[in-house]
């Protein structure tokens, strides 16, 4: 009975610490891909991502739209760690 309880606790308290992490996680990544766009004055940002990679670390991934004068804009990828 008293281990039922103590397992609970543990897996309430991991679910809840997982919350809290993942918006910081989240404003991280977005600080980064804003820094990245800021210092190209043609650089548009169009989504920021984070992904867990295979090692277990996240990566985040922002898709950015380079406009040039006469030519299409280009849409890239570009990974980072936050």
């Amino acid at each position: 009975m008293c281990f039922m309880k103590l397992l609970k606790l543990i897996i309430v308290t991991v679910f809840t610490a997982a919350l809290f992490t993942l918006p910081a996680l989240a404003d991280a990544c977005s600080s980064g891909a804003r820094a990245i766009v800021d210092g190209n004055p043609k650089a548009t940002l169009l989504s920021v991502k984070s992904k867990q990679g295979s090692n277990g670390k996240v990566v985040c991934e922002a898709r950015i739209k380079i406009s040039s004068g006469s030519t299409p804009p280009r849409i890239i990828v570009k990974k980072f760690k936050p």
